[in-house]
């Protein structure tokens, strides 16, 4: 291990229900995961947005 860098700390994902939550509508979503997108190629990363951009797209194609 690369002595200069510290361990990342493990965590685990914990899912919270926020109010309202339930009535995100997929065009939000699709906004949110764009939004997301957008700031990963800026930010020098450009296959996680390419893997949100398909994120975005399979949003959007399923039926509701």
């Amino acid at each position: 291990m690369n002595a200069h860098l510290a361990p990342l700390p493990t965590r685990r994902f914990i899912p919270i229900r926020a109010p309202g939550a339930a009535g995100l509508s997929p065009l939000q979503l699709a906004d949110r995961i764009l939004s997301l997108a957008q700031a990963a190629d800026a930010a020098g990363h450009p296959d996680a947005a390419s893997q949100l951009l398909t994120a975005m797209y399979a949003v959007l194609d399923r039926p509701h």
